[in-house]
């Protein structure tokens, strides 16, 4: 049995619906933290995610939906997603496309 090292910590995973970021999101459930995990749209992935959490430790995340683009910055400050920034002890960054070039291939748009 898993030692509940991170029991009575709040942690927020930006991103953490897919991928990586999912499977983090199960590893520190396990780990007894509390989860507020984002995510870009409401999903059926989302929502099995959360029966996922549920049933390895008995705690229901909070789920938090927000795009994240660059019209939605200005908002930002004001939004959940900071006040759940806020109030966590552990902070995974686990959102974003992918791209893989070198910086000088990188152009505006691609870190947009």
């Amino acid at each position: 049995m898993k030692e509940n090292v991170f029991e009575g910590k709040t942690a927020l995973l930006v991103g953490g619906t897919g991928g990586i970021g999912a499977e983090l999101s199960l590893a520190l459930a396990s780990f007894g933290a509390s989860l507020v995990i984002h995510g870009g749209h409401k999903s059926e992935k989302s929502a099995l995610l959360s029966k996922k959490i549920e049933k390895i430790s008995g705690k229901e995340p909070e789920i938090l939906i927000q795009e994240l683009n660059e019209s939605s910055f200005d908002s930002l400050a004001s939004s959940r997603l900071a006040q759940a920034a806020q109030k966590s002890d552990i902070l995974c960054l686990c959102f974003g496309p992918f791209l893989q070039k070198s910086l000088h291939e990188t152009s505006l748009s691609d870190w947009r």
